[in-house]
């Protein structure tokens, strides 16, 4: 019985740590994308986009439940040259311009979110680093976990029904 309690406890141990370091590699942004964010922040401009004559709706399903995704696109100008920009929401609220932000080197990069406020959230929220050791360690360690947590309850029970000869 003693054993099965040290397996448990310890497969729980692995389990909270594998979490915790997955969920540690989600808070950590590769410097490549890093700069992306910055060179999109200091290269910005920003015009206004009208709407595009069709909205595209998915229909997302889970269970029983179903959820209509609306995305309306917004078309803007940048020298003469249209692009494209799109917005995702669950209500169809179509507005008559909205704002878009683009890369001025590249204006097919665009975003209806500002760029600026995005890296500020990014640089208060995320370290930079690869993600990927902690997502393997992570995966690694839950799969460990789960595997003797369900090792020693197993265990347990056969222990409880076995039959004495």
């Amino acid at each position: 019985m003693k054993s099965f309690f040290i397996k448990l406890i310890s497969g729980i141990v692995l389990l909270f740590s594998g979490w915790e370091i997955a969920d540690y590699g989600d808070k950590l942004i590769s410097k490549s994308r890093l700069q992306q964010y910055t060179d999109l922040c200091n290269n910005a401009d920003s015009t206004f986009g009208v709407p595009k004559d069709s909205v595209s709706v998915m229909t997302l399903k889970y269970k029983s439940a179903k959820t209509d995704v609306y995305t309306i696109a917004y078309v803007f100008s940048v020298s003469g040259k249209q692009y494209v920009s799109s917005i995702s929401s669950t209500t169809l609220t179509i507005k008559d311009s909205v704002k878009i932000w683009f890369d001025k080197k590249n204006p097919a990069s665009n975003s209806t979110v500002n760029p600026c406020t995005d890296l500020q959230h990014i640089l208060k929220t995320k370290h930079t680093g690869s993600q990927w050791p902690f997502y393997l360690t992570g995966v690694l360690l839950l799969l460990l976990g789960f595997s003797l947590t369900m090792a020693s309850i197993k265990g347990l029970i056969r222990s409880l029904f076995q039959t004495k000869k």
